[in-house]
């Protein structure tokens, strides 16, 4: 069997099995229906999905801040006590 350069043969052989044993039905993204497998149907999934990567984001900016604010206390707590032994 010919196999193009980017194929994986173990793959194509695969995918030759489920074609010769389902059909055009085994050869489907399987990969989609696991949201169905928590009760939400693919619309939901994505909004869900859209929604946490926004929430990631917002967590990741805080956490920027936190530590922007922890280094310019630091900076300061030095100064404050640079003037003190002075």
């Amino acid at each position: 069997m010919y196999y193009p350069p980017e194929a994986d043969p173990p793959l194509v052989d695969n995918w030759k099995e489920r074609y010769q044993k389902e059909g055009r039905e085994g050869l489907k993204d399987r990969r989609r229906t696991s949201c169905n497998n928590i009760g939400v149907s693919a619309k939901e999934y994505l909004k869900l999905q859209r929604e946490n990567e926004k929430l990631k984001r917002i967590l990741a900016d805080k956490e920027l801040a936190i530590e922007t604010l922890k280094e310019m206390l630091k900076k300061i707590q030095n100064t404050l006590k640079t003037r003190i032994y002075l």
